[in-house]
């Protein structure tokens, strides 16, 4: 993605470029760069709210399992109680 980026900064520049100043081309320069270093940080936040999302999927996993554990055995506890009430 930075790659694409910087390579449509590139022909951004490129392509408007005649006739310019050197001072106007710096200019759109660094805009673009400061583009560039807001989209890394926009990146970099995605990823780790996905490693965080995840982490919590994973825990969710962990309880679901665990609960469903204890309710089966809750299930087995009631149905030998009542088998042996009916004994």
């Amino acid at each position: 993605m930075c790659f694409f980026s910087v390579l449509c900064a590139v022909m951004l520049i490129a392509g408007s470029s005649y006739g310019q100043s050197k001072k106007e081309l710096e200019k759109k320069k660094n805009a673009i760069q400061k583009d560039i270093e807001y989209t890394n940080q926009l990146l970099k936040q995605t990823k780790k709210n996905k490693s965080a999302s995840l982490n919590q999927l994973v825990t969710l996993n962990k309880k679901l399992r665990t609960g469903l554990s204890l309710s089966q055995r809750s299930i087995q506890r009631s149905i030998q109680w009542t088998m042996k009430l009916a004994q």
